[in-house]
């Protein structure tokens, strides 16, 4: 008759924790089993806080456009007053747009005062085409309340310019330049110019021609006074 014997039960985890046998990893993991598992409730925590921050910024961002859409579209004597007061708490995403409608719509409105400090503020937080686009409304701001010199500055101190905007810029220090009546530099920002657009080389031709005149006659005057 045969032996019935109890059956003995297949080496698994258990065995292997009764004698010891686990493998590192495996030890690690059930000894640490609680430690484990709130390190991962944190994580997911974590991950939860930061999806929830995630969507409240994009609903912020997208309530801050909407509105952004609203006062470009409007009009009347408060559009501009509204414009302002929004881009000193738009989000920092929409600063660079917010400072760009802002400086249009003074431009639109001729208040150079609010124009030049808009664009002010975009050349000193944009790159690229649209700080070229900022120094150039700097410029004429500058030019448009009678301060060529503080204008012939700005743009002859403007670096980093996109090469599709060196010729409007060299245009602008030349008008710069001879409304300032510094007839050295409006000639030589418009021999500059006559290189970029040599489309316009006649014209620009002319126009240095009228410079030297001008500058002869002031040198003239200057001696018999």
């Amino acid at each position: 008759m045969a032996d019935k014997r109890p059956a003995q039960p297949e080496p698994g985890l258990t065995a292997a924790v009764e004698h010891d046998e686990l493998h590192p990893i495996l030890r690690f993991l059930t000894d640490n089993l609680k430690v484990i598992a709130f390190a991962v409730g944190g994580l997911i925590l974590v991950v939860a806080l930061a999806s929830g921050y995630r969507a409240w910024r994009d609903s912020r961002l997208a309530d801050a456009r909407e509105e952004l859409g609203k006062l470009v579209a409007a009009s009347g004597e408060n559009r501009l007053t509204n414009l302002q007061a929004f881009a000193e708490q738009a989000p920092s995403a929409l600063r660079t747009a917010v400072l760009f409608e802002l400086a249009n719509a003074a431009v639109e409105e001729d208040n150079q005062a609010v124009a030049l400090e808009a664009f002010r503020k975009l050349r000193d937080t944009a790159g690229g085409e649209l700080r070229a686009t900022a120094e150039l409304g700097m410029a004429n701001a500058l030019l448009a309340t009678g301060k060529p010199d503080e204008a012939l500055q700005g743009l002859k101190a403007a670096s980093g310019i996109p090469e599709a905007y060196q010729a409007p810029l060299t245009r602008a220090r030349a008008q710069a330049a001879e409304a300032a009546g510094q007839w050295n530099e409006a000639i030589a920002a418009y021999e500059a110019l006559r290189e970029l657009e040599p489309a316009n080389a006649e014209f620009i031709a002319a126009k240095i021609a009228e410079l030297q005149v001008k500058q002869t006659q002031a040198g003239q005057a200057a001696s018999a006074s």
